[in-house]
């Protein structure tokens, strides 16, 4: 992903007066045929072998129809087919007018409406109303944190300040509503945020890193320098981040083995090299205590704690037992994650407090940990496909390529975007270890007025939704 652009794409060269005017081109007058040109563009590219962008030898009339028609669902749905982003796709992203909805526990201000130290109650879905005015980028949560990006590269963070981890200082307890992080970040362009409950880590534009959390927010060698970062997340207190050559790197705490590396430190202050032995890495990923990398070619690999299944591995491969640790199930070297999706591959993953998602190519999901009861679960949303996935403590979260937010799992607080009753959505889910039909599951749609949501994060008891503004329905149903 590169910087956001709020100018129209431009021709490669300039028109000069003797050119001919280009013919209007025709309109098209419905989602799926949007979403099937935008496949057809992609899937040609992709056919091709060639590494650009699927979109650069576009002609600029077809990307003007792309900015123009495109639903956000469906361009995303049209990149993850590509397996990777392009520059157009995010300068899409960047142009729309998107805001950020936020619901669940209050307390510690983690919702950003107002300043609730203490004992907090379950909130509704409400738009944020202090960065209403500035199109958001990114969003990350936690435990009791929030961050937040927009598309001038600035950063925002609410929520509990345990040791510091929201970069503005260690004198506040809290933020309770958005507070932009300066200081070094001050003359950078942030792209991308990601909280852990102890720490947090800033990715820049240029290929920096910072972090905040047990020490005052400071820049990470040799990022920005000998290093181009491209990827970057963070558990409890351990960090990963992908360069632009491939390489993964860790540091932080190692208790639970969750860096990848062979010494047996506790933690490792400074970065190092996780060695993936088949694939490219293409995207990292951290639980509270464990780690996940996908490659390229759709290879999945975890790392640290596994209790409770939360990284897919069966419980026949490599063990370690960690002496004086509760949990017994640790995983101290990168080890293949087995889904049992071969029909597929995995293109994007996350972690949460005990459960990881896994997104695959062909818009399905496969969930696994404490959040799927210690199975490894896939939910199939057809005719629809999933563009993105989110999972916290004890619920998760999907996006639709039509828009819509859909949750799942625990609702205590309004965790799920409702308070009694609400939209919901039935979907099939099948076992990948037995094979056998464990659902239906059933799906509250996030309540979020005429809005199409893009993106979403699951904390530990809130959920935060990027969304479309639009002044007309824009999400459709389910089928």
């Amino acid at each position: 992903m590169g910087n956001a652009d709020s100018s129209r794409p431009r021709t490669a060269a300039v028109e000069t007066e003797t050119t001919p005017s280009p013919a209007p081109m025709p309109r098209l007058h419905n989602q799926a045929e949007r979403l099937a040109a935008l496949e057809a563009l992609a899937l040609a590219r992709e056919c091709s072998g060639e590494n650009e962008s699927p979109f650069c030898d576009v002609p600029a009339q077809v990307l003007s129809l792309i900015l123009d028609n495109v639903p956000v669902g469906a361009l995303l749905a049209c990149v993850f087919v590509c397996r990777r982003w392009s520059p157009i796709a995010y300068r899409v992203l960047s142009m729309k007018g998107k805001r950020l909805w936020t619901f669940g526990l209050s307390s510690s201000g983690r919702l950003g409406h107002r300043f609730a130290k203490d004992k907090g109650c379950g909130e509704l879905p409400a738009v944020l109303k202090t960065l209403e005015e500035v199109s958001i980028n990114c969003v990350s949560c936690s435990s009791s944190q929030t961050g937040v990006t927009n598309a001038s590269g600035h950063v925002y963070m609410f929520g509990g300040n345990n040791t510091g981890c929201l970069g503005l200082g260690t004198g506040v307890s809290f933020a309770g509503v958005p507070t932009r992080v300066e200081g070094p970040l001050l003359r950078e362009f942030v792209d991308q945020v990601s909280c852990g409950e102890a720490c947090t880590i800033f990715r820049t534009s240029s290929g920096k890193i910072f972090t905040a959390g047990g020490c005052d927010l400071a820049p990470v060698q040799p990022f920005g320098k000998k290093e181009f970062a491209i990827d970057a997340c963070c558990g409890y207190n351990h960090f990963l981040v992908l360069t632009e050559r491939k390489q993964v790197w860790s540091w932080g705490g190692d208790n639970y083995k969750q860096l990848g590396r062979t010494n047996s430190h506790r933690t490792y202050s400074e970065p190092g090299i996780v060695e993936i032995t088949m694939g490219e890495p293409s995207v990292v990923a951290c639980g509270s205590y464990h780690s996940l990398v996908v490659t390229k070619e759709g290879h999945t690999y975890g790392f640290g704690c596994s209790m409770d299944n939360r990284m897919g591995i069966p419980p026949e491969t490599m063990r370690v037992r960690m002496p004086g640790h509760r949990y017994n199930d640790t995983w101290e070297l990168p080890t293949l994650i087995h889904l049992n999706v071969d029909h597929a591959r995995v293109i994007y993953a996350c972690g949460g407090r005990k459960s990881s998602g896994f997104l695959l190519d062909n818009g399905q999901v496969v969930l696994c940990g404490a959040i799927a009861s210690k199975d490894v679960v896939m939910l199939d949303f057809a005719p629809r496909r999933v563009v993105h996935v989110s999972v916290g403590l004890s619920h998760f979260g999907v996006v639709l390529d039509n828009g819509l937010a859909l949750l799942c799992g625990d609702s205590s607080d309004c965790r799920l975007g409702f308070e009694h009753g609400g939209q919901c959505v039935n979907v099939p889910v099948v076992s990948t270890t037995t094979e056998r039909n464990t659902g239906p599951w059933s799906f509250h749609v996030a309540p979020l007025c005429t809005d199409t949501a893009i993106f979403v994060q699951c904390g530990y008891h809130h959920t935060a939704v990027v969304a479309h503004h639009t002044a007309v329905e824009a999400t459709e149903a389910y089928h």
